[in-house]
Order: C-alpha cells, then sequence, then structure tokens
C-alpha cells in the first residue's frame, strides 16, 4: 500500500499506522453566494466573505484530491474551516454540510454551530470516529464526489460577516491487512489519514 508502511503518524492509541495525502481544492459549485470563494483555496490571508441574513446563504467546494485505497473503510470526517464572523452574535448560526455521492443525487449530513469567534482561528468539525449521520461511506464517494459546504444565517439586527480564509478535510479510514509478524502472516487493521483541500466550488472551475 502506498506510503502506508513507511510514513508512522500516530492517530489514537490502537492505530499503527496513518498515510497523510495532502492537496488543495479546486472548484466551486454553481448557485454559490460567496464573496471570492475560491480565496478558500489556500491559508494565505485572502477571504471568501459571505453576508449574513435571516435566510441560510452560502455554497459548496468540491475538486477535493483524496486518494483513499479502495479496499479502505470510512471510520471519520473532519473539517477544518479557517475563518472568523466579523461581530459575534447569539443569533447568528453557521452550518457545515459535507455531501456524498449515491444513487444520482447528492446526500447532505450538516453539523451547525453557533458561530465562530470575531477573531480568526482554525475551527474543527467532526472526528476520527464521526461518519456525519451517514451510516456508511465508500472510498469512490470520497475520491470522486465529495463537498464541503458552508452556510450561515442570522437574526441580528447588525451585518455580520462570514470570513473564511481556508477549508481543509481529512478522512479517517482503517485497512484490515495480513502482514508478517515474526514469520507468522498476522490480519491486523491499519488506520490512515488523508488530508485534502477544497478547490473546486459548485462544478464551475476557477
Amino acid at each position: 500500500m502506498k506510503k502506508t508502511i513507511f510514513i508512522l503518524t500516530l492517530l489514537i492509541p490502537l492505530v499503527l499506522f496513518s498515510d497523510t495525502n495532502t492537496s488543495n481544492p479546486s472548484r466551486s459549485v454553481i448557485g454559490n453566494t460567496w464573496t471570492n470563494s475560491a480565496n478558500v483555496y489556500t491559508s494565505n490571508n485572502l477571504r471568501a466573505s459571505l453576508i449574513l441574513s435571516d435566510n441560510p446563504y452560502g455554497g459548496a467546494w468540491d475538486g477535493f484530491s483524496f486518494d483513499i485505497p479502495s479496499e479502505a473503510t470510512i471510520e471519520g470526517i473532519k473539517v477544518f474551516v479557517e475563518g472568523y464572523n466579523s461581530s459575534v452574535n447569539p443569533e447568528t448560526v453557521l452550518t457545515i454540510q459535507v455531501f456524498d455521492y449515491n444513487g444520482g443525487a447528492f446526500t447532505e449530513y450538516s453539523i451547525e454551530t453557533s458561530g465562530m469567534a470575531a477573531f480568526e482561528g482554525a475551527y474543527a468539525y467532526g472526528a476520527y470516529n464521526d461518519l456525519w449521520q451517514g451510516t456508511s461511506w465508500t472510498p469512490w464517494e470520497i475520491n470522486s464526489n465529495f463537498r464541503v459546504g458552508l452556510l450561515g444565517m442570522t437574526g441580528a439586527k447588525d451585518e455580520i460577516v462570514w470570513f473564511v480564509d481556508h477549508i481543509t478535510v481529512e478522512i479517517y479510514y482503517s485497512i484490515v491487512s495480513g502482514l508478517k509478524i515474526n514469520g507468522v502472516t498476522e490480519w491486523v487493521k491499519i488506520n490512515g489519514v488523508a488530508s485534502s483541500s477544497a478547490k473546486k466550488i459548485n462544478g464551475v472551475a476557477n
């Protein structure tokens, strides 16, 4: 398996090996209402922005470059959003979505948060064992048809703007593999993590 035996990064105490594959996002999706949406591709203090209102507006990105082996089992998804809100208000709700493509349509799973701080940080959503309400994901769905959506809304009277500098996703997976240990083949669970950033938004190349 590519790199898995040689890159040794502990994820949790039971993890034997991990594989990290990093790249940038490449495309935004039709209907995206973010301004300068391509600014999320790299962490460089050039930010996409979204003026929040009492309706859930936003958009989605795809074009993630994952290279997860076809025999892998997807264990969890973590989304990192580097950004901030222009001000903090308890009536502000941010929704982070992930999509899987199955049967000709994208199925959407969401995490809602009360918002972000008024200073920039890398906010993490999901976990190594969180499938975002999905019962299962296939490596094909992750490698070929994975999207991340960011929607926001607020009931605040003041105009609140959501700024995002970068989106990164980590996919945690495992593979059951036969390894020779002291001359005897032992079947073990090898865990890995693949990392990628958004490159596309809504099917339109930027």
